[in-house]
């Protein structure tokens, strides 16, 4: 059998990036200045944290003995200063940093798919009505946030493409709390991208979502979740979700959630190709009154509550597809290449393009990884989650 890079074997908040005297919060670090501002191994090599290229899949953890590296993207090394010089430079300012403003936070933020995605009809206000089944997956954005003097919102990215102002979620997400509760700190957002943009994956949407938690404890605002999601509400249909994170059934925009048990546990194989789609030109070409099936969502929901995974992978449906298939034939021949591998259940996520296979034999997953990586260049085989990690930090 042919050998498949690290798959991870599931679940791993980043507790392993925790300080062992600093209480640990699940999917929320809390990072303390040490007095040894650079204390690696010698000979140790230093974590790469910045990279355009996706990895596959992301590093469930990082050494205890070293701290984050930040090489933002607007900082190249310069000219004739090795890449391990300037990183080492660049430890030895983070960390003063942390000396400074004494405390930073690391929030994960996981990727999200559609187990279902159905759409009722066109709202008054231009907004589709949707009823969803969507469920976490054990690959994630890291977001790092720090205090700084300056009463602003810095942000920077792993991956150059993506905006530094308010186009992004998360800066998004900052913004709206300083303004909302008054808050007169400033803050550096550094986004650890390891979840594919323009996806169907709502990794923005999750950098959004993990900021409003990460803010709420770093500025003392005492919120409770409910009251982030009614926040998050303003900043994307998939935000609140994101907030709890786990399993829900969602209505309205996406922004009505019912809560939900975990899925049955298995394997999710995620595939991306080279191509971005406009969720707005999905959602402006379908015709909700025209759609030719729906989604079995009660089904779903029977499947999810049984733990009946035959069923789960029966029930899959995304009414997107209609529009989204015709239009890029990659990623029809993404699913038809994921069920000719044996995938028991396949579906585009979100408006796509990412297609997901739900895998129950591990046998399975390395033939269609192996597959997909003859194919196309951004494939992952993560473990579903479903469930949240994360606490009430009121």
């Amino acid at each position: 059998m042919p050998l498949l890079p690290r798959i991870r074997p599931g679940a791993n908040s980043l507790t392993s990036l925790n300080p062992p005297d600093v209480p640990s919060h699940r999917g929320i670090e809390t990072f303390l200045p040490r007095k040894s501002p650079c204390s690696f191994r010698s000979g140790q090599s230093i974590p790469q944290q910045v990279s355009n290229k996706a990895i596959h899949p992301p590093p469930t953890h990082l050494p205890h003995t070293s701290p984050t590296v930040k090489l933002v993207k607007k900082t190249p090394s310069p000219t004739g200063m090795h890449n391990s010089t300037y990183a080492t430079i660049m430890r030895r300012i983070s960390v003063e940093e942390a000396e400074v403003n004494k405390v930073r936070i690391s929030v994960k933020a996981p990727a999200k798919i559609n187990l279902t995605l159905d759409v009722l009809f066109k709202r008054p206000d231009s907004y589709h009505e949707v009823e969803m089944v969507m469920t976490t997956v054990d690959l994630a954005d890291r977001v790092d946030l720090m205090l700084i003097e300056k009463d602003e919102i810095n942000l920077d990215c792993s991956a150059s493409f993506v905006p530094d102002d308010v186009r992004n979620h998360a800066y998004k997400a900052a913004m709206l709390l300083k303004e909302r509760y008054g808050v007169k700190q400033g803050v550096h957002i550094y986004i650890d991208k390891q979840i594919p943009v323009a996806a169907g994956l709502a990794g923005g949407s999750s950098d959004a979502a993990a900021t409003l938690r990460g803010l709420n404890r770093l500025w003392n605002l005492g919120l409770s979740l409910d009251e982030l999601a009614e926040v998050a509400a303003e900043i994307g249909s998939d935000v609140p979700f994101c907030v709890y994170g786990g399993t829900a059934l969602a209505r309205g925009r996406g922004e009505k959630l019912k809560h939900l048990a975990a899925p049955p546990p298995c394997w999710v194989v995620l595939a991306k190709p080279p191509i971005g789609v406009s969720t707005a030109e999905v959602y402006g070409n379908l015709r909700a009154d025209q759609i030719k099936e729906h989604p079995p969502t009660e089904k779903m929901l029977q499947a999810i509550g049984q733990q009946d995974f035959g069923l789960m992978a029966r029930s899959l449906g995304n009414v997107l597809e209609e529009v989204t298939l015709p239009r890029y034939p990659q990623v029809r021949q993404i699913k038809e290449l994921m069920l000719e591998s044996g995938a028991d259940g396949v579906l585009m996520s979100g408006s796509g393009p990412t297609v997901y296979a739900l895998v129950q034999k591990e046998a399975k997953v390395y033939r269609i990884y192996n597959a997909l990586r003859g194919f196309v260049k951004d494939v992952y085989a993560v473990r579903i989650l479903g469930e949240a990690e994360l606490e009430v930090l009121a």
